[in-house]
């Protein structure tokens, strides 16, 4: 027997710990720290050094031993155990110990015993019958994937739009294409929203939550402007906005990146930083509570700041200690957490576990199209699918307005106005709720324009035409829909606008001057700040308006 290696047993001096991560980067591996913990120590087996506690908390003793393995394979040294760290730790097999084959619901272990894909039965068993939804790991260490360089998959997603029936979670209207998910996520998102309106009552319906995306209808990598969201691949992974205390604050960013970055250069805590008063926090608390505490949830996203607000607010208010659970969790960073930079302060982003026998990338793929359809089969989603574009306005059509309702019960889902030219109104539902616009907004700046600018200053027939009809990005050299909007709103400060000498950007004063004439009082026109809101009977005003002008 040889004797152990004599080895420091602290890291490298130049390691730091990083403040943002709880031992484990829990977008990157499905390790958990009690996992970490038991891997570290069959290390440390290995060496000179002592045991350290396995008890799934991230202790300043653990990150050192994080810290000491990592120093000592060279790799990044932080203290946290992200991609690199656990590829390490599987390099050097130390992630070979049974008790760690069936961890965070079978995302460790094999799909199918041995790798045998012929095998369908076994899989199938794990997955459910044909047409059940099954969402594929990537191959690696991100089994949930990671922009287009590792893919997941999914097969047999369900439609969220059209299964979410609760007034307090509802559909932000807004690229519905990637509103597809494991009913597993879908339950798991219910049930919380179930347990808000159960809690809270006269408040249903309200500032509800609302579902901002999940994944494509196949999975796989998901876009988003200017590149790819990490992941989102697999029908696991939603993000969903907060509760807010009123409908017009819906999507509520709770604190800006530029409050960050001076609590951060002050060397202060982030989870110091104030949050909006809009931020309703007993029902984000229940919410958020009830996502903790079913199994099925494998983690939950948001920013420090919200945390820190979560923390001070419950240990003020739970006099029955009813969010205990909820406040050790917030505490620890093992389910909630920020995942160590600025994007989590408008949203949820909801992760489940992967159910167990899910099948790798690799796996999926060798498996012969006979075999994938024994487990595929029909899709048992009730209905049929929503249809994208033009066809799904069809299917509505043949609908009547109460059935269309029920389809979308939330008011900020759905409102009209009906009416004749004259400007009285017959019929509304919901008519005051304001929505953000897109082709509307642009006939009104087109208007506003022409009012208050003249000469070089004002728009062009070319750049009006370009920014009124789409089909004008096919005939002929006209500039883009959004770019002109963009151009010609003063609250834009992005650089994807028209920019032309001398082109007049109209101002939030000027649009209000011009749309006062058609009686609209609530509605905004302007890109940029959230100054692009509109409620369908200021809508209706200023198309009625439009309709009498000779």
């Amino acid at each position: 027997m040889t004797k152990k290696e004599k080895v420091s047993s602290a890291p490298d001096p130049t390691c730091k710990i990083k403040t943002t991560c709880k031992c484990v980067a829990g977008s990157e591996t499905s390790l958990n720290v009690k996992d970490i913990q038991t891997i570290l120590n069959k290390y440390i087996s290995t060496t000179s050094g002592t045991a350290i506690k396995v008890d799934g908390k991230c202790s300043l003793e653990t990150q050192k031993a994080i810290m000491k393995f990592q120093s000592d394979t060279k790799i990044e040294c932080d203290g946290c155990v992200g991609d690199e760290t656990h590829g390490k730790m599987k390099e050097l097999k130390l992630t070979d110990i049974p008790s760690l084959v069936t961890v965070d619901h079978g995302e460790n272990s094999q799909a199918v015993a041995g790798g045998d894909t012929s095998n369908i039965t076994k899989f199938a068993a794990n997955a459910g019958s044909a047409g059940s939804c099954i969402s594929i790991k990537a191959d690696g260490n991100r089994p949930y994937g990671y922009k287009t360089k590792i893919k997941a998959g999914m097969v047999n997603g369900v439609h969220f739009p059209a299964k979410l029936t609760s007034r307090d979670l509802i559909v932000r209207n807004y690229k519905t294409q990637y509103m597809w998910g494991n009913p597993i996520l879908l339950k798991a998102m219910l049930d919380a929203a179930a347990a808000v309106t159960k809690n809270f009552p006269d408040l249903s319906g309200k500032g509800a939550a609302r579902l901002w995306s999940a994944s494509g209808k196949n999975g796989g990598p998901k876009p988003k402007s200017g590149g790819y969201h990490n992941s989102h691949q697999t029908g696991l992974d939603a993000d969903v906005s907060f509760f807010v205390t009123t409908d017009k604050a819906a999507d509520l960013n709770t604190y800006t990146r530029a409050a960050r970055n001076k609590q951060k250069s002050a060397g202060k805590s982030l989870k110091n930083i104030p949050i909006s008063r809009l931020f309703d926090m007993p029902r984000n608390v229940c919410f958020l509570d009830h996502l903790v505490r079913n199994p099925a949830v494998k983690l939950v996203y948001i920013d420090n700041p919200i945390i820190g607000a979560m923390i001070r607010w419950i240990k003020k208010n739970d006099t029955d200690q009813k969010y205990t659970k909820l406040l050790a969790e917030l505490t620890s960073g093992r389910k909630v957490h920020e995942p160590g930079s600025f994007g989590h302060h408008n949203h949820y982003h909801i992760r489940c576990h992967f159910p167990p026998g899910s099948p790798t990338m690799s796996q999926w793929k060798k498996m012969s199209k006979t075999e994938r359809s024994a487990v595929v089969g029909k899709s048992t989603q009730s209905g049929p699918a929503p249809a994208p574009g033009p066809a799904r306005f069809k299917q509505l059509a043949a609908k009547s307005l109460e059935e269309i309702k029920k389809i979308y019960p939330g008011r900020s889902q759905l409102s009209y106005t009906f009416g004749t030219i004259d400007g009285r109104i017959i019929e509304q539902y919901n008519q005051d709720t304001l929505f953000y616009g897109a082709s509307m907004p642009k006939t009104m700046l087109g208007l506003a324009h022409l009012v208050n600018f003249k000469g070089s200053s004002q728009i062009s027939d070319k750049e009006l035409t370009g920014m009124l009809t789409y089909w004008s990005r096919t005939k002929g050299n006209y500039p883009d829909s959004n770019v002109v909007a963009r151009g010609i709103s003063s609250r834009y400060t992005g650089g994807k606008g028209l920019r032309r000498r001398g082109l007049g950007r109209l101002t939030p004063q000027q649009v209000r001057e011009v749309s006062k004439y058609f009686g609209i009082t609530r509605s905004t026109f302007q890109f940029g700040g959230g100054m692009n809101k509109q409620t369908a009977k200021d809508s209706f005003l200023f198309f009625a308006g439009l309709a009498r002008m000779d």
